[in-house]
């Protein structure tokens, strides 16, 4: 079959139709190459786009966030818009820097005279390094109310009850001070402590 067209001109190759044919091919090739040149260029302004947004870290007032590279601290960034670095740089943590309130509820405390006091509590701290905060203690709020009972008993065990209760003031500032002994490592300062009750308890607790 093929052997009769050896040697021959096929009739659509040559001529006006061979010309428009091999205009048409051209043609087909180039829009197929600009076609593929915008898909790629998109893709590459798309993922460019996407980088410049996760790479923007804006950090509200009043606040601090903690960036660690693969679980190692890497840097803290305050109040302000940021630039990280995308899929290396991540938040460990969001900290509040304004006053923090925390009341803790009646604990029992052996005085010197022997008796039962359940002291209530509350304070007044901030986080001054956010690192600290983050990286060498677990939970500071916790620890914050172990360690006010600890100072509040070693207090209250060199002083008799009715002491204590007319010498609120005084505690305040022993505790301020116990407590800000302790926490400073944890990035944490007390900024002043209030005892806002002191009752006579029992050997069973505070009620």
């Amino acid at each position: 079959m093929f052997g009769a067209y050896a040697g021959q001109v096929l009739p659509w190759a040559t001529g006006r139709a061979g010309a428009e044919w091999g205009g048409l091919a051209r043609r087909s090739l180039w829009h197929h190459r600009l076609v593929s040149s915008g898909v790629l260029t998109a893709t590459v302004a798309v993922a460019l786009l996407i980088i410049v947004v996760a790479s923007i870290r804006p950090v509200p007032p009043q606040r601090a966030y903690v960036l660690d590279v693969f679980g190692r601290y890497r840097r803290t960034l305050g109040p302000g818009v940021h630039l990280v670095i995308p899929l290396v740089e991540s938040v460990r943590a969001k900290v509040d820097l304004s006053e923090q309130v925390a009341s803790f509820p009646p604990q029992p405390a052996i005085t010197s005279d022997n008796l039962v006091a359940c002291i209530s509590t509350v304070l007044y701290y901030r986080v001054v390094d956010p690192a600290r905060a983050t990286y060498e203690i677990a939970n500071y709020r916790q620890a914050l109310e172990v360690s006010t009972i600890t100072v509040l008993r070693n207090l209250m065990g060199s002083t008799d009850l009715n002491r204590a209760r007319t010498s609120r003031n005084e505690i305040n500032s022993q505790l301020t001070e116990g407590l800000n002994a302790m926490t400073g490592s944890w990035g944490i300062n007390v900024i002043r402590t209030e005892i806002t009750a002191i009752e006579t308890g029992s050997r069973q607790g505070c009620t």
